[in-house]
């Protein structure tokens, strides 16, 4: 109860200080702090012992809840359904995670799971919907973005610790990674808006036009220039030292997809060059100041023996690792009845030779995750919930007016899918489902105001 008690105060204390900064009420300004730091869980990563970063995750969903709980009561009426929220995409957005939640704990029921693997299982997929239901029913689009500005800053501060954490080693002139948690893409994303000069992204438009965009206010709450080239720059050292490949695909689709909408879509071709300027500044900021550290000679030799994936990279990356979780949860499919039809059902586990693991939980590749619980149905699903997230990004990039809010979110959804291919993220994430929420509104926003 003593990590309850420490991450249930340090939560209170930053939506204490971030809700006064940003004029949050208090409870929502809980919800965005401890949404925020359930995807990395810092205070739990402090221990070397797995138990206790799971242990974290639990005890942050359960502040969450409270804090949702507190919300509701504070405003019953906060929750809005707008016209067109009955059409297929956010239907399918939101009902799709919920679907495979039941129908993976019936599985697992069935197959008798262990209890709490099967509970989490389920609140993961869960979460997922709901928080993409939050996101897309939140009336205020104002509150909106300043609630995704919170989780941001949350996040930031959350990672910060995680990767001072694993860069400890460096000190000392060893080699050393940093292992990422789910919050880089809201970090970077919040980084890029202060960046492209987040007053310039504002839309000229009526204020009837706007209120019915959803176009934002107060553009001055996004970080400035300066300031988004220094969360730029942390994101870059952090990724540059990453665990995870899927870390580094990210960045470079955020980076494209960033440079795309600002230069063309959005019609700054004259910005490009100006943006392609200040994006190499900050990756050249960003390598001076992981070169300084002790232990980069021997961490930049360990990402090109990643990079080359030879015999001697083999044998130090995790990659064989996670390719070798598909070979097991083959095998315990195997092993059971319609195993490869109807999955293993949450809260299933496999035997992992690897670390003599007799009951091994964790699937790091997504698409094999729902396959391992939920069977061909599981696995279809995934994809077709995945090509409609990517599909409602491209939409709400292309025609939303609310640019700001909108480039957030985007950026935050589309490096969190990215990342979650070699690295189980996005399902079970809040921040990235509650973004995927905005754009999902952005996305019906700007198909309604085309028909109009």
């Amino acid at each position: 109860m003593a990590l309850f008690g420490i991450l249930g105060i340090t939560g209170l204390a930053i939506a204490w200080v971030l809700g006064r900064r940003f004029r949050l009420p208090f409870a929502w300004a809980t919800l965005a702090v401890y949404a925020g730091m359930l995807s990395s869980a810092p205070l739990g990563s402090l221990k070397s012992d797995p138990d206790i970063t799971f242990l974290a995750f639990r005890y942050l969903g359960i502040l969450l809840i409270l804090a949702v709980v507190a919300v509701l009561i504070q405003d019953p009426g906060v929750l809005r359904w707008h016209r067109g929220t009955n059409s297929f995409l956010p239907i399918a957005l939101v009902g799709i995670p919920l679907f495979l939640a039941g129908y993976s704990a019936l599985i697992g029921l069935w197959r008798g799971n262990d209890t709490l693997l099967l509970v989490g299982d389920v609140l993961r997929l869960a979460l997922t919907g709901l928080a993409v239901a939050f996101g897309l029913a939140l009336a205020d689009r104002t509150r909106t973005a300043r609630l995704a500005i919170v989780m941001a800053l949350t996040m930031l501060i959350s990672e910060v610790i995680v990767a001072a954490i694993y860069l400890l080693p460096s000190a000392f002139g060893l080699p050393a990674t940093v292992r990422t948690g789910g919050g880089l893409g809201a970090v970077l994303a919040l980084g890029l808006v202060g960046l492209l000069n987040r007053d310039r992204m504002q839309p000229g438009s009526s204020s009837s036009e706007s209120d019915d965009a959803g176009t934002t206010a107060e553009p001055s709450m996004w970080p400035t220039q300066m300031q988004g080239a220094v969360i730029v720059a942390l994101v870059l050292m952090v990724s540059a030292r990453s665990l995870t490949r899927g870390t580094w695909l990210a960045v470079a689709v955020a980076l494209v997809a960033v440079v795309v909408t600002y230069g063309y879509v959005w019609n700054r071709v004259d910005a490009v060059r100006r943006l392609a300027g200040l994006l190499a500044a900050v990756v050249v900021l960003a390598a001076v100041a992981v070169s300084v550290s002790g232990g980069f000679a021997s961490s930049v030799e360990y990402v090109a023996l990643r990079l080359s994936q030879s015999d001697e990279a083999a044998t130090s990356s995790s990659a064989q690792y996670r390719e070798a979780e598909i070979t097991y949860t083959n095998a315990h499919l195997d092993s059971i009845p319609l195993g490869h039809e109807l999955g293993a059902g949450a809260g299933a586990t496999y035997y992992y030779p690897y670390v003599e693991q007799v009951d091994r939980h964790q699937v790091h590749f997504l698409a094999f995750n729902f396959r391992f619980r939920s069977g061909i149905l599981g696995a279809a699903f995934y994809v077709g919930w995945s090509l409609l997230v990517f599909g409602a990004c491209f939409v709400a990039l292309s025609r939303s007016r609310d640019r700001a809010l909108v480039l957030w979110a985007a950026i935050t959804v589309l490096f969190t899918a990215v990342q979650g291919i070699t690295a189980q993220r996005l399902i079970g994430e809040a921040v990235p489902a509650f973004a995927l929420g905005i754009v999902a509104y952005g996305a019906l926003v700007a198909r309604r105001s085309r028909v109009g």
